[in-house]
C-alpha cells in the first residue's frame, strides 16, 4: 500500500468523532450484564462475559468504520425500534399498549444533535419490557410541566435516577405524584424555561424518547390560576381530583416554592374569568380554592392548609 494513502487513512481515523452516546450504551450493556449473570448459574459467566467484550468491540468498530452511525439511534439496544412520534393536541397525547406489572426502572439523559434527550425505560421481572404500557402525556405552561401517568406500572425503581435527569439543562425538577389507581404511576418533569418538545414511543425494548430545545421563540404571558391550598400528602388532592372530574374539569398537581403539592384546577388568561369559575365551583364543592397571579418559570406560592402535617 502506498505510504501516503496509509497516512491519509490514519488520519481519518482519528478525525472520526465519537458519539457523546457512546458511554451511555455502554455502560447499559455493563448493567444489562450483570442483571443476566446475577440469574443465570456461575458455569455461563464466561459465555456472557465474552459476548459482551464482543458486542462493545463490535460497537467502537461500528463507530469507527461508520461516521452515520450517530444517525441510526434505532439500532441501540435500549431505544429499541420505532413505534409513532407522538401528536399533541392541547399539549396533550397518548399511546402504548394494555399491560399489568410493570416497573417504570430506568431514566437517563443524553445529548445529541443539539437536542437534550431523556430516555423512560420500563421492565417486567427484571426483564427489560417489549412494549410501553397505555400511557398519557400533558404539556403544560406556568410553570412548563410534563405530566406523565404510565397505565400498569406497579413499580418506578427509575426514582433512583432522579438526580441524575436533574443534570439535563432544561430539568428543575422531577417527581412522583399520587394517584388513587393503584395499578397506575404518575410523575411530573418540571422545565426552567419553556422548551420544544418531541416524544417517540419504541418498542423491542420498550421506551419514551423525549426531545426537548428552548423554545426561544415563546412569549410568556401573565395567568390566573385557580387552585386548592398546599398539602404535605398528595392524597388530598387525589380526592379532589375525583369531585372535580364531575365537572369535567382537567386538573394537574404541582409542587409549590416549599415543596408542598396543591391542585391545579384550572389556569384563565384574565382575572375575571378566573372569579367567575370560583364562584361556580363554589356553589357545588366544599374544596377549599383560591385564585394565584403567576407567569412563567415563577414558583406558585405556598398557602399550607389547615390539615395537620403530621
Amino acid at each position: 500500500m502506498d505510504k501516503n494513502n496509509l497516512y491519509g487513512l490514519e488520519k481519518e481515523y482519528k478525525d472520526i468523532q465519537i458519539p457523546s452516546e457512546l458511554n451511555h450504551v455502554v455502560q447499559t450493556g455493563i448493567e444489562r450484564g450483570r442483571t443476566k449473570m446475577n440469574k443465570r448459574s456461575s458455569n455461563k459467566f464466561l459465555n456472557i462475559c465474552a459476548s459482551l467484550i464482543l458486542g462493545l468491540t463490535l460497537l467502537t468498530a461500528s463507530v469507527n468504520i461508520s461516521p452515520t452511525f450517530g444517525h441510526s439511534l434505532e439500532n441501540i439496544p435500549y431505544m429499541g425500534k420505532l413505534v409513532k412520534v407522538l401528536q399533541f393536541n392541547n399539549g396533550t397525547s397518548e399511546g402504548g399498549t394494555v399491560t399489568d406489572g410493570t416497573d417504570i426502572s430506568g431514566i437517563d439523559s443524553f445529548e445529541k444533535e443539539g437536542y437534550e434527550n431523556i430516555v423512560i425505560n420500563f421492565s417486567q421481572y427484571d426483564m427489560l419490557q417489549n412494549d410501553v404500557g397505555a400511557f398519557k402525556v400533558k404539556y403544560d405552561e406556568n410553570p412548563y410541566t410534563m405530566t406523565f401517568e404510565i397505565n400498569g406500572a406497579r413499580y418506578i425503581s427509575a426514582e433512583k435516577d432522579f438526580n441524575k435527569i436533574l443534570e439535563n439543562k432544561y430539568v428543575k425538577d422531577i417527581y412522583t405524584i399520587v394517584t388513587a389507581d393503584d395499578s397506575a404511576i404518575r410523575f411530573v418533569i418540571e422545565f426552567d424555561r419553556p422548551v420544544k418538545y418531541k416524544i417517540e414511543e419504541r418498542k423491542d425494548p420498550a421506551s419514551l424518547v423525549i426531545s426537548l430545545k428552548e423554545d426561544e421563540k415563546y412569549e410568556e404571558k401573565k395567568i390566573y390560576s385557580l387552585r386548592t391550598e398546599s398539602y404535605v400528602y398528595g392524597i388530598f388532592l387525589t380526592h379532589f381530583e375525583e369531585k372535580l372530574a364531575a365537572f369535567n374539569i382537567e386538573t394537574r398537581q404541582l409542587k409549590d416554592e416549599d415543596g408542598l403539592l396543591f391542585l391545579e384546577i384550572q389556569s384563565f388568561e384574565t382575572l375575571e374569568e378566573a372569579e367567575e369559575k370560583l364562584e361556580e365551583l363554589s356553589k357545588s364543592t366544599d374544596i377549599e380554592m383560591l385564585i394565584e397571579e403567576r407567569m412563567g418559570i415563577k414558583e406558585p406560592q405556598s398557602y399550607p392548609s389547615g390539615y395537620p402535617s403530621e
